[in-house]
């Protein structure tokens, strides 16, 4: 899920990370415009095939612009 999230948000020109956390979610925390924003957890929803989102839970907040990429986090 990780490669796909990046994938989705790249062409967005989005920049942030993604990484899995221990309990087996997936974090990710990505700075834009919120139209490119919302168009990501459109995809993030979606997923890949073949994979099942239960849940995607959502904090919008003001970033600083901290990001100058998007990362796959290990």
């Amino acid at each position: 899920y990780r490669a796909f999230a990046s994938r989705a948000a790249k062409p967005l020109f989005l920049k942030g990370y993604v990484r899995n956390v221990n309990n087996g979610d997936v974090e990710l925390e990505v700075e834009g415009p919120k139209e490119m924003l919302e168009e990501l957890q459109r995809r993030l929803k979606a997923g890949p095939d073949g994979a099942i989102v239960e849940k995607i839970d959502v904090t919008w907040s003001e970033g600083p612009g901290k990001y100058s990429a998007f990362d796959v986090r290990y």
